[in-house]
Protein backbone atom coordinates (compact mmCIF):
# COMPACT_ATOMS: atom_id res chain seq x y z
CA UNK A 1 0.00 0.00 0.00
CA UNK A 2 1.41 3.44 -0.67
CA UNK A 3 2.51 5.85 2.02
CA UNK A 4 3.50 9.15 2.49
CA UNK A 5 5.89 8.09 5.25
CA UNK A 6 9.50 7.65 5.08
CA UNK A 7 11.40 5.06 7.22
CA UNK A 8 14.50 7.34 8.12
CA UNK A 9 17.14 5.04 9.66
CA UNK A 10 19.08 6.36 12.77
CA UNK A 11 22.68 7.83 11.88
CA UNK A 12 22.24 7.44 8.44
CA UNK A 13 23.08 10.21 6.07
CA UNK A 14 19.30 11.59 5.30
CA UNK A 15 19.03 11.66 9.07
CA UNK A 16 22.02 13.34 10.12
CA UNK A 17 21.04 15.83 6.92
CA UNK A 18 17.79 16.05 8.22
CA UNK A 19 18.96 16.82 11.96
CA UNK A 20 22.10 19.56 11.09
CA UNK A 21 19.39 21.45 9.36
CA UNK A 22 17.28 21.26 12.04
CA UNK A 23 19.72 22.14 14.33
CA UNK A 24 20.92 25.03 11.98
CA UNK A 25 17.49 26.56 12.07
CA UNK A 26 17.24 26.58 15.76
CA UNK A 27 20.46 28.61 16.11
CA UNK A 28 19.75 30.40 13.43
CA UNK A 29 16.08 32.14 14.75
CA UNK A 30 18.27 32.08 18.67
CA UNK A 31 20.59 34.16 17.53
CA UNK A 32 17.96 36.48 15.75
CA UNK A 33 15.64 36.59 18.71
CA UNK A 34 18.15 36.32 21.77
CA UNK A 35 17.63 40.16 22.30
CA UNK A 36 14.28 39.58 22.66
CA UNK A 37 14.61 36.67 25.30
CA UNK A 38 16.53 39.34 27.70
CA UNK A 39 13.29 41.63 27.21
CA UNK A 40 11.34 38.40 28.07
CA UNK A 41 12.92 37.82 31.16
CA UNK A 42 12.76 41.98 32.54
CA UNK A 43 9.05 41.84 31.44
CA UNK A 44 8.42 38.71 33.78
CA UNK A 45 9.95 40.12 36.55
CA UNK A 46 8.08 43.61 36.38
CA UNK A 47 4.47 41.86 35.46
CA UNK A 48 4.63 40.08 39.31
CA UNK A 49 2.50 40.96 41.78
CA UNK A 50 4.95 41.14 44.64
CA UNK A 51 8.64 41.61 45.08
CA UNK A 52 11.20 39.69 46.58
CA UNK A 53 12.86 40.73 49.80
CA UNK A 54 16.29 42.15 49.17
CA UNK A 55 19.29 41.74 52.28
CA UNK A 56 19.28 45.41 53.10
CA UNK A 57 15.03 44.88 53.93
CA UNK A 58 15.88 41.71 55.75
CA UNK A 59 18.37 43.59 58.13
CA UNK A 60 15.64 46.15 58.42
CA UNK A 61 12.98 43.58 59.19
CA UNK A 62 15.04 42.08 62.16
CA UNK A 63 16.08 45.57 63.74
CA UNK A 64 12.45 46.70 63.59
CA UNK A 65 11.57 43.09 65.38
CA UNK A 66 13.89 44.01 67.99
CA UNK A 67 12.31 47.42 68.84
CA UNK A 68 14.69 49.68 66.73
CA UNK A 69 13.05 51.79 64.38
CA UNK A 70 13.81 51.24 60.51
CA UNK A 71 12.61 52.25 57.56
CA UNK A 72 11.44 49.97 54.65
CA UNK A 73 11.55 49.67 50.68
CA UNK A 74 7.98 49.96 49.58
CA UNK A 75 7.61 48.91 45.69
CA UNK A 76 4.44 50.26 43.60
CA UNK A 77 3.83 48.05 40.81
CA UNK A 78 2.74 50.15 38.26
CA UNK A 79 3.44 48.12 35.48
CA UNK A 80 1.85 44.86 36.33
CA UNK A 81 -0.83 46.70 36.91
CA UNK A 82 -1.29 48.37 33.62
CA UNK A 83 -0.67 44.81 32.34
CA UNK A 84 -4.04 43.29 34.22
CA UNK A 85 -6.26 46.65 33.50
CA UNK A 86 -5.48 46.61 29.61
CA UNK A 87 -5.87 42.40 30.27
CA UNK A 88 -8.96 42.92 31.74
CA UNK A 89 -10.12 45.20 29.67
CA UNK A 90 -9.00 42.98 26.34
CA UNK A 91 -10.81 39.81 27.59
CA UNK A 92 -14.28 41.47 28.70
CA UNK A 93 -14.70 43.00 25.40
CA UNK A 94 -13.54 40.37 23.43
CA UNK A 95 -14.24 36.91 25.55
CA UNK A 96 -17.58 38.22 27.19
CA UNK A 97 -19.88 38.28 23.99
CA UNK A 98 -22.18 35.50 22.77
CA UNK A 99 -20.64 34.13 20.36
CA UNK A 100 -17.23 35.11 20.92
CA UNK A 101 -16.34 34.63 17.30
CA UNK A 102 -19.22 36.55 15.38
CA UNK A 103 -19.56 36.39 11.29
CA UNK A 104 -21.62 38.07 8.55
CA UNK A 105 -22.40 37.36 5.19
CA UNK A 106 -20.43 38.82 2.43
CA UNK A 107 -21.50 37.38 -0.80
CA UNK A 108 -25.64 37.36 -0.65
CA UNK A 109 -25.91 34.50 2.29
CA UNK A 110 -28.96 34.01 4.42
CA UNK A 111 -29.35 34.79 8.16
CA UNK A 112 -29.72 31.22 8.85
CA UNK A 113 -26.71 30.08 6.80
CA UNK A 114 -24.65 32.28 8.96
CA UNK A 115 -26.27 31.49 12.16
CA UNK A 116 -25.40 27.80 11.56
CA UNK A 117 -22.06 28.74 11.36
CA UNK A 118 -21.73 30.47 14.19
CA UNK A 119 -23.72 27.57 16.30
CA UNK A 120 -20.79 25.48 14.77
CA UNK A 121 -17.93 27.49 15.45
CA UNK A 122 -19.57 28.52 19.64
CA UNK A 123 -19.82 24.70 19.75
CA UNK A 124 -16.12 23.86 19.28
CA UNK A 125 -15.55 27.04 21.78
CA UNK A 126 -17.72 26.40 24.62
CA UNK A 127 -17.01 22.48 24.84
CA UNK A 128 -13.66 22.75 23.26
CA UNK A 129 -12.88 25.19 26.02
CA UNK A 130 -11.03 27.50 23.96
CA UNK A 131 -11.75 30.49 26.41
CA UNK A 132 -9.03 29.30 28.58
CA UNK A 133 -6.02 29.27 26.32
CA UNK A 134 -7.59 32.55 24.69
CA UNK A 135 -7.13 34.17 27.83
CA UNK A 136 -3.49 32.88 28.54
CA UNK A 137 -2.61 33.96 24.89
CA UNK A 138 -4.04 37.63 25.41
CA UNK A 139 -1.57 37.71 28.71
CA UNK A 140 1.14 36.79 26.62
CA UNK A 141 0.40 39.37 24.33
CA UNK A 142 0.46 42.35 26.88
CA UNK A 143 3.66 40.63 28.67
CA UNK A 144 6.21 39.49 26.10
CA UNK A 145 4.29 41.59 23.07
CA UNK A 146 3.63 38.35 21.47
CA UNK A 147 1.29 35.45 22.07
CA UNK A 148 1.43 31.97 20.50
CA UNK A 149 -1.92 29.65 19.45
CA UNK A 150 -1.64 26.05 18.59
CA UNK A 151 -4.19 24.29 17.01
CA UNK A 152 -5.12 20.48 17.31
CA UNK A 153 -8.04 17.93 15.64
CA UNK A 154 -9.14 16.05 19.24
CA UNK A 155 -11.38 12.95 19.35
CA UNK A 156 -13.05 12.33 23.08
CA UNK A 157 -14.41 9.24 23.79
CA UNK A 158 -15.77 8.50 27.56
CA UNK A 159 -16.69 4.93 29.13
CA UNK A 160 -20.23 4.97 30.25
CA UNK A 161 -21.10 1.94 32.57
CA UNK A 162 -24.37 0.69 33.53
CA UNK A 163 -26.42 -2.63 35.01
CA UNK A 164 -28.16 -4.77 32.36
CA UNK A 165 -29.51 -8.40 32.83
CA UNK A 166 -28.55 -10.69 30.94
CA UNK A 167 -29.66 -14.19 29.97
CA UNK A 168 -27.24 -17.11 31.08
CA UNK A 169 -26.86 -20.09 28.15
CA UNK A 170 -26.56 -23.59 29.51
CA UNK A 171 -23.92 -25.29 27.36
CA UNK A 172 -24.39 -22.30 24.96
CA UNK A 173 -27.67 -23.56 23.80
CA UNK A 174 -30.21 -23.31 26.61
CA UNK A 175 -31.09 -20.04 27.71
CA UNK A 176 -30.54 -20.29 31.73
CA UNK A 177 -31.37 -17.62 34.60
CA UNK A 178 -30.96 -13.85 33.95
CA UNK A 179 -28.10 -12.50 35.76
CA UNK A 180 -27.27 -8.67 36.29
CA UNK A 181 -23.50 -7.67 35.44
CA UNK A 182 -21.70 -4.27 34.51
CA UNK A 183 -21.55 -3.36 31.08
CA UNK A 184 -19.16 -0.67 29.68
CA UNK A 185 -19.81 1.01 26.82
CA UNK A 186 -16.56 3.24 25.38
CA UNK A 187 -19.16 6.30 23.63
CA UNK A 188 -17.70 9.12 21.72
CA UNK A 189 -17.80 12.70 23.34
CA UNK A 190 -16.12 15.85 21.82
CA UNK A 191 -15.09 15.98 18.76
CA UNK A 192 -13.37 19.46 17.04
CA UNK A 193 -10.84 21.88 17.50
CA UNK A 194 -8.91 22.32 20.30
CA UNK A 195 -6.28 25.27 21.35
CA UNK A 196 -3.56 25.03 23.54
CA UNK A 197 -0.67 27.85 24.66
CA UNK A 198 2.86 27.79 23.51
CA UNK A 199 5.88 29.89 25.45
CA UNK A 200 7.00 32.75 23.28
CA UNK A 201 10.68 31.14 24.33
CA UNK A 202 9.44 27.69 22.47
CA UNK A 203 8.85 29.26 19.39
CA UNK A 204 11.03 29.25 16.58
CA UNK A 205 9.94 31.48 13.39
CA UNK A 206 11.97 31.70 10.83
CA UNK A 207 14.08 34.88 11.12
CA UNK A 208 13.94 36.03 7.71
CA UNK A 209 10.43 37.35 8.29
CA UNK A 210 8.29 39.21 10.86
CA UNK A 211 6.50 36.94 13.35
CA UNK A 212 3.65 38.44 12.11
CA UNK A 213 4.23 36.48 8.46
CA UNK A 214 5.90 33.64 10.37
CA UNK A 215 3.67 31.66 8.04
CA UNK A 216 4.97 32.55 4.96
CA UNK A 217 9.24 31.54 5.95
CA UNK A 218 10.62 28.31 5.08
CA UNK A 219 10.27 26.54 8.25
CA UNK A 220 9.07 27.58 12.03
CA UNK A 221 9.47 24.90 14.93
CA UNK A 222 8.42 24.31 18.23
CA UNK A 223 9.58 22.65 21.49
CA UNK A 224 7.09 20.98 23.34
CA UNK A 225 7.13 19.67 27.12
CA UNK A 226 7.40 15.63 27.51
CA UNK A 227 5.03 15.25 29.76
CA UNK A 228 5.06 13.16 33.05
CA UNK A 229 3.52 10.44 31.20
CA UNK A 230 5.84 10.47 28.41
CA UNK A 231 8.64 10.51 30.07
CA UNK A 232 7.54 7.33 32.50
CA UNK A 233 6.29 5.70 29.31
CA UNK A 234 10.08 6.69 28.21
CA UNK A 235 12.28 4.37 30.31
CA UNK A 236 10.15 1.14 29.62
CA UNK A 237 10.55 1.44 25.64
CA UNK A 238 12.91 0.04 23.06
CA UNK A 239 15.36 1.85 21.49
CA UNK A 240 13.49 3.24 18.44
CA UNK A 241 10.92 3.90 20.35
CA UNK A 242 12.34 6.04 22.49
CA UNK A 243 14.99 7.70 19.77
CA UNK A 244 11.36 8.71 18.41
CA UNK A 245 9.86 10.44 21.32
CA UNK A 246 13.16 11.74 22.05
CA UNK A 247 12.90 13.55 18.90
CA UNK A 248 9.72 15.18 19.53
CA UNK A 249 11.61 17.84 21.56
CA UNK A 250 11.51 19.74 18.43
CA UNK A 251 8.42 19.30 16.60
CA UNK A 252 8.50 20.87 12.98
CA UNK A 253 5.74 22.13 11.59
CA UNK A 254 6.53 23.10 8.23
CA UNK A 255 8.31 21.25 5.33
CA UNK A 256 12.02 21.83 5.49
CA UNK A 257 14.19 22.19 2.42
CA UNK A 258 16.96 20.37 3.53
CA UNK A 259 17.28 17.42 1.60
CA UNK A 260 17.77 18.71 -1.62
CA UNK A 261 21.46 19.97 -2.84
CA UNK A 262 22.19 23.21 -2.81
CA UNK A 263 25.52 25.53 -3.64
CA UNK A 264 24.77 27.37 -0.25
CA UNK A 265 24.51 25.80 3.15
CA UNK A 266 21.17 26.21 4.97
CA UNK A 267 23.22 28.13 7.72
CA UNK A 268 24.53 30.76 5.44
CA UNK A 269 21.61 30.96 3.38
CA UNK A 270 20.07 32.08 7.09
CA UNK A 271 22.86 34.52 7.79
CA UNK A 272 23.58 36.60 4.41
CA UNK A 273 19.43 37.02 4.94
CA UNK A 274 19.26 38.12 8.59
CA UNK A 275 22.27 40.38 8.08
CA UNK A 276 20.98 42.32 5.26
Amino acid sequence: MPSLSLNITQNSELHKRIVTGIMERIQASKRVFDGKYNQWKKNEDDAQAFMPEKEVDAIRRGKREGGTPQYTTIFVPYSYGMLMTSHTYWTTVFLSRSPVIQFAGRHGETEQQVQALEALISYNVDVGQMVIPWYVWLYDVGKYGVGVLGTYWAEEFSLISSIEEVETKYMGIIPGPKKRVKVNRRVKGYEGNKNYNIRPYDFFPDPRVTIANFQKGEFFLLKPLITTLESKVLVKLSAPAKIWLMGRSFLILRTLRVVKKSKETPQSALMSSTST
